[in-house]
């Protein structure tokens, strides 16, 4: 299954949604994938979330991150990527070091300077029906990687697309458009 994988689009997709990007999959299974976008910044900062909740935060750095576009479905619904923190529950706990929830507590928390050091803040998500991601796939549509936390939380929203392609040792330029199985 491609939990806890990094999706790069190939450069043959020139849809706007997903031309050059990034996907963390948070879910996978027969019945379907779940993922959220990690390098496409909406027009909204984390200002705009907290005020949405009225939570306050002394944290002026966090009012002025990105809230990221995490997909076309669902685009009222946020999701929080996270490191684990004791104490806190997540809505879906991936692996000792990856952490993805739902619930404004999160955000509270992280408002509030008690919450993991290092975080996303998505709104929507990537979805895909029953053997549609592993047949776009074959197609050529998608490469894959293991997640890497410091492409995840560290590398500046620009870079995480071709950071996670190198970090295969690929070449863009030298990738073929064609799908093929040998």
């Amino acid at each position: 299954m491609l939990e806890n994988q990094f999706l790069m689009s190939m450069p043959s997709i020139q849809n706007d949604l997903f031309s050059k990007t990034i996907v963390y999959v948070c879910e996978h299974s027969k019945k379907g994938a779940i993922g959220l976008i990690i390098n496409s910044p909406t027009k909204y900062s984390v200002k705009f979330i907290l005020d949405q909740l009225d939570i306050e935060t002394k944290n002026l750095a966090l009012l002025q991150k990105p809230v990221l576009f995490g997909g076309p479905v669902q685009q009222d619904r946020g999701f929080v990527i996270h490191k684990p923190i004791d104490g806190f529950n997540a809505n879906l706990d991936i692996n000792k070091k990856i952490c993805v929830s739902t619930s404004e507590s999160i955000i509270r928390l992280i408002a509030d300077g008690d919450g993991p050091d290092s975080s996303l803040i998505t709104l929507g998500y990537a979805g895909w029906g029953a053997n549609q991601l592993d047949e776009e796939i074959r197609q050529n549509i998608w490469l894959t990687c293991a997640a890497n936390e410091k492409i995840l939380y560290d590398t500046p929203l620009k870079e995480k697309w071709s950071s996670a392609i190198k970090s295969l040792g690929v070449d863009m330029s030298k990738l073929t458009y064609n799908a093929g199985n040998a």
